[in-house]
Parts: structure tokens; C-alpha cells; sequence
């Protein structure tokens, strides 16, 4: 009988990285080899980030072993995919890819990996650089990642597009309540901007999505309450009672909700599906929203595109254009875009008390020329009303 020394019987039980073994069969196996005789394999297996599972491949039905060096099997593991950055990740994101790809390099550097992972550090530091500087990556590829000056000059822009993709992640998640509150936010601060007009047809699509599902909440109400009354029947008086308590205590939760959003005026009020009148309201209130948005759609082929007219009135700012920049602030006060937005284009046109006091004389203009028209309508209305009685 042949006895294999010390050394290699070490070395035959240390894991060892392997990337495929190709069974006889055909079947490949990817995972890694902990541990190896001279029979069989033990190959740990990943099934679920969280998980991994061991399975013992016999050396007689495998025909192909394809080792990964530690280092490759590493990188691949810990570093692959940590560069280039996506979008709009925020600093400490960057900072900490920065610390996994430090913490690779100590062990690994001297490799082909080692080498890859070196240069993927040096242009990631470079780009950290310029996001700490007021750069940010708004895009993939080289022209995506826009420096502090070009921030600057698409702010507004950059601020809706982020606002817009906050609606899209809720509106997947199917977080509808959330979703209709943001979009409500992307149109009040960043009306007829480029991310705002690209959110719109998703809004209305989800008005009717949110509007159906709720529907058949409120279709089957009757028949569900139906089948609980009668739970609760065979219920014992205790749990009857235990259950009827707990009902109640979250009716109570939901009207404190209610009685807060009443409070800070929040226009999406959350959705009780145990309550038909809070269902209901809400059916009706996506109708008028979804009537409302045919509105917006006419109305803004009445406005130019107000992320690119601040982008050309910051230029105009720093050309000093006092004029192209008063007529530009006064589209944007039209279109509602906040304040802070304005006051960074005078700030930029330079010493400017007399641009701002012309620009609120102009805003005070039109809100008074808005509510002279309103009082008009109401005024036309109220006729309309008094002759068909």
C-alpha cells in the first residue's frame, strides 16, 4: 500500500479555488474546491449571496478541471465590478469601493490580477477627486462624469433628473402612495423639464395601474369583510374580542396618519384597504389626477424646456447679459422652478440688487395678472350660476 507524504497530504486538503469541472456527462459544476483525495472532490457550491453548499464530485466522473488562481478567484469575488462608477453614487460609496480595492491590493499585488485591480484603484481615485471637487457622474462612459462647473451650469437639470429617478425606483417597487407624492414634487419644483416631461407618461400610466388594483380591492370589499364577520364568529369570546381590540387599534394608527398628512397638507393621503371610504376617495382622487395630467400635457407645449434655458442663462450670466438673463428668469418664474434656482443665476450675473428687485417686480406682475384672471373665472362662474337658477 503507497502512503502519500505529509506535504501533499496538506496540500490535497487546503482549499483550493477552482472556477469548472466538467463532468463526463457533460454537466459543469462552478464553485471552489475545499478539499480533494484520491477518490473524490468536495466542491463548496454558491447558491444565494447569503448561502453555499457542499457537494462531493467522485474523480472518476470528472473528466475537466479548470483552476482559478487565489488571486484571480479574488478579484473576481471582492473587485470585478467595482469600476467604472454607476450614476449619481454618492461619496461614500466611492470612498468605501476605494478601501475594498486597498484591502485586495495587500494581498494580491504582485499578479495579473493585482495589476488589473491597481489601475481600476487609480482611476477611481481620480474620479473621487473630482466628485469631492463638485463633479458628478451622470452618465456611463467619458463624457458622463461632468466637472464642478458644468454641475453648476445643469443644475437644475441634474436636480430634477435625480428627483425623476426616485419616482421611477418607487413606481417599481410599487410603492404607489411614495411615487405619486414624488412625482407630485418633480412637478412642482422642476416643471417642464426635460425629466419631468419623461416622467409624465409614467405617471399616468400609474394612475390607471394604482386606480385598477385599488378597484378590485373595493370590488371584493363586501365579500371579504363577509368572510371575516364570519371568522370572527367562530372565533371564542376571548379571541373574538382580542381581535376586534387589535382592528381597532389600527384604525385608530391610521387615523392619527390621516390627521398628520391632513396637517402638513400632504395631497396622497395613505391607503386604509380594511376602510372602503379610504379606497374609494383614492379611486376617485387618481380619476381627477389622471384628467389633470391631460391638462399638463397641452400645457407645456406652452414652455420651452426650463433645464435648458437655465443652462443657457447661466452662460448669459456669466457673459454678464443682464437682459437674455432677466427674460430667462422671468420663463422660469412662469414655470414655477424655486427660487433657490433663480437666485443662483442673479448671484452669478454679479452685484445685483437691482436684477433681483426687477425680477420680483416681474414675478409680483404676473402672480397679481394670475389672480386677476382667477377672480375673473370665479366671477363668470358665479354668474353663469345665478342665470340658470
Amino acid at each position: 500500500m503507497k502512503f502519500l507524504s505529509t506535504s501533499l497530504l496538506i496540500s490535497l486538503v487546503l482549499p483550493i479555488s477552482a472556477d469548472i469541472l466538467t463532468l463526463k456527462d457533460g454537466t459543469k459544476i462552478d464553485g471552489t474546491i475545499t478539499k480533494r483525495t484520491l477518490e473524490e472532490y468536495e466542491v463548496e457550491i454558491q447558491v444565494s449571496k447569503s448561502r453555499t453548499e457542499k457537494k462531493i464530485i467522485k474523480r472518476a466522473d470528472v473528466a475537466e478541471t479548470k483552476l482559478t488562481k487565489p488571486a484571480e478567484a479574488a478579484f473576481n469575488k471582492q473587485v470585478a465590478g467595482l469600476f467604472p462608477v454607476q450614476p449619481f453614487t454618492p461619496v461614500e460609496e466611492y470612498e468605501k469601493r476605494v478601501q475594498t480595492i486597498e484591502t485586495f491590493l495587500a494581498e494580491h499585488k504582485i499578479s495579473k490580477s493585482g495589476i488589473q485591480a491597481k489601475k481600476m484603484l487609480t482611476e477611481l481615485k481620480t474620479e473621487l477627486a473630482a466628485i469631492k471637487a463638485g463633479g458628478l457622474r451622470v452618465s456611463s462612459g467619458e463624457s458622463g462624469l461632468l466637472t464642478a462647473e458644468q454641475v453648476q451650469a445643469d443644475h437644475l437639470g441634474i436636480q430634477a433628473h435625480i428627483a425623476t429617478r426616485k419616482f421611477e425606483s418607487l413606481v417599481k417597487k410599487r410603492s404607489y402612495i411614495a411615487a405619486l407624492r414624488q412625482y407630485e414634487f418633480v412637478e412642482r419644483d422642476f416643471f417642464a423639464t426635460q425629466a419631468q416631461r419623461k416622467a409624465l407618461p409614467l405617471m399616468r400610466s400609474l394612475t390607471a395601474t394604482y386606480a385598477n388594483l385599488l378597484q378590485r380591492e373595493l370590488n371584493q370589499f363586501d365579500a371579504r369583510e363577509e368572510r371575516r364577520m364570519k371568522t370572527l364568529e367562530r372565533l371564542s369570546e376571548n379571541d373574538r374580542r382580542r381581535t376586534k381590540e387589535a382592528d381597532s387599534i389600527r384604525m385608530k394608527s391610521f387615523e392619527k396618519t390621516w390627521a398628520k398628512e391632513e396637517e402638513e397638507q400632504i395631497t396622497w393621503a395613505s391607503v386604509n384597504i380594511k376602510d372602503a371610504g379610504s379606497i374609494e376617495d383614492t379611486i376617485n382622487q387618481l380619476k381627477d389626477e389622471s384628467e389633470r395630467l391631460l391638462g399638463i400635457i397641452t400645457e407645456l407645449e406652452d414652455f420651452q424646456e426650463t433645464d435648458k434655458l437655465y443652462q443657457t442663462g447661466w452662460i448669459a450670466a456669466g457673459e454678464k447679459n443682464k437682459d437674455q438673463v432677466t427674460e430667462i428668469i422671468a420663463e422660469l418664474n412662469k414655470a414655477g422652478i424655486p427660487e433657490t434656482y433663480i437666485n443662483k443665476l442673479i448671484e452669478r450675473l454679479g452685484p445685483a440688487s437691482e436684477m433681483k428687485e426687477g425680477a420680483d417686480q416681474k414675478k409680483e406682475m404676473m402672480e397679481k395678472e394670475m389672480m386677476e384672471k382667477e377672480a375673473m373665472e370665479k366671477e363668470a362662474m358665479e354668474k353663469e350660476a345665478m342665470e340658470k337658477k
